[in-house]
């Protein structure tokens, strides 16, 4: 679902001072939800994120690059991992990770590789690719809104194995090279500005 579906509320929950791009409401956004119909909120979200853009353009790119971030970061679980406690949300987290960083190195390689070689064939799944999660850098990013780029990353990732199939120094593509510095960097960088909050999800375990 190329663009996604996300309402107004989330123009204006994650665009604020302070924020951090992610889900979270302020009191003043809760009292409003609360108390208003449906088209009212829809109308003050967007007059709100207006506001916003107009009196904070440099927070609001703060926000945009974090959430860019924070969605293609693959030390961040993949979905819903908080239904699992103890050893099993440790296990899901960890194999969810795992899975993301295949699937995103891979994914990225072959998205590359198709931009390098000039492929044609996939030139409409690349405009997908770009397209998809847009809507989500300038509102709310949430590990759960990645789901939608999954299959377009699996097709990438399996357009690049197959073209890295039959090489005897495959590791030494290019491409393959500046996804996994693209990945690792990225994911590094993350834990870099959220390391605090990475902290209090790890004493969960210990």
């Amino acid at each position: 679902m190329p663009f996604g579906a996300a309402g107004n509320f989330n123009f204006w929950i994650g665009n604020q001072q302070g924020g951090d791009g992610e889900q979270g409401l302020t009191e003043e956004q809760m009292r409003f939800l609360s108390s208003h119909e449906v088209s009212e909120i829809n109308d003050e979200s967007l007059k709100q994120f207006k506001g916003f853009l107009l009196s904070h353009p440099l927070e609001f790119v703060k926000l945009t690059c974090l959430r860019i971030n924070k969605y293609f970061s693959v030390i961040r679980p993949m979905g819903f991992w908080f239904y699992q406690q103890g050893p099993g949300q440790l296990l899901f987290i960890l194999s969810s990770a795992a899975v993301w960083v295949f699937l995103f190195v891979f994914g990225l390689g072959g998205v590359f590789k198709a931009i390098v070689d000039r492929d044609k064939r996939l030139y409409y799944l690349l405009a997908f690719t770009v397209l998809t999660p847009l809507i989500i850098f300038i509102t709310v990013v949430e590990t759960r809104y990645r789901f939608q780029i999954y299959p377009l990353l699996a097709v990438f990732a399996g357009y690049f194995i197959v073209n890295l199939h039959g090489q005897i120094k495959w590791w030494r593509e290019k491409t393959l090279r500046l996804a996994v510095i693209l990945v690792v960097a990225n994911g590094l960088l993350d834990l870099l500005l959220s390391l605090e909050r990475f902290k209090e999800r790890l004493d969960l375990f210990f």
